[in-house]
């Protein structure tokens, strides 16, 4: 009951050849396009890498205003995790050396920044020196020679950024209410000076520091 014909079966058996042809070219032009597709990527990557070896040097040398704890891991120092989250305005207060430097600059002796954070750094890189602290931690701030800047806190946040991330950490169960409660207080109490921080950093990168 399953035989056809001679003429059905020839037929059949042309129009299935017909297909497998047609299945077999279509899966020769996926791995062609697939060779091409990872011999692209190869040549992107091997030009990335050789941008980053020419380019990593020089980028070193161009003043620059990063997170303190990934410079002092990238620079040869220690960071490690706080006693508690850091979380809400602290007002952070420069050193006798770096008052010098920013008395020209009318910048106050305090400065309120956010913070949100609880990695710290405790072992500043080889040639660094500390610029700022606070009451929480000895640390907030350190140049390494006169083209790189490290902060632990976040002068480019703003009051509504900090909420949210308060809410996030809440929801998901990485701080407890009393720290949520506790950084939100601080947002009352004082306000993060972003104007004296956009000066400083600018001055920095500027090279008048």
């Amino acid at each position: 009951m399953g035989c056809l014909p001679g003429g059905a079966r020839g037929a059949a058996g042309r129009e299935g050849c017909g297909r497998l042809r047609r299945l077999r070219h279509h899966r020769q032009l996926q791995r062609c396009a697939w060779r091409r597709c990872v011999d692209q990527r190869t040549r992107q990557t091997s030009q990335n890498h050789r941008f980053q070896a020419q380019e990593g040097p020089r980028n070193l040398l161009r003043p620059s205003v990063k997170f303190a704890q990934i410079l002092t891991r990238a620079l040869g120092g220690k960071t490690g995790r706080a006693k508690g989250w850091d979380i809400g305005v602290t007002c952070i207060h420069p050193s006798h050396s770096a008052l010098k430097l920013l008395s020209s600059l009318h910048i106050p002796s305090h400065l309120p920044v956010i913070e949100c954070h609880r990695d710290e750094v405790w072992e500043l890189p080889p040639h660094a020196e500390v610029i700022a602290w606070s009451e929480k931690t000895g640390i907030e701030m350190f140049r390494y020679g006169d083209h790189i800047m490290g902060i632990q806190g976040h002068p480019e946040y703003t009051k509504d950024i900090l909420l949210h991330l308060i809410d996030r950490l809440l929801q998901r169960n990485l701080i407890q209410t009393r720290h949520a409660e506790a950084a939100k207080a601080s947002l009352d109490a004082r306000e993060p000076d972003r104007e004296a921080w956009k000066k400083l950093c600018k001055s920095f990168l500027k090279g008048k520091l």
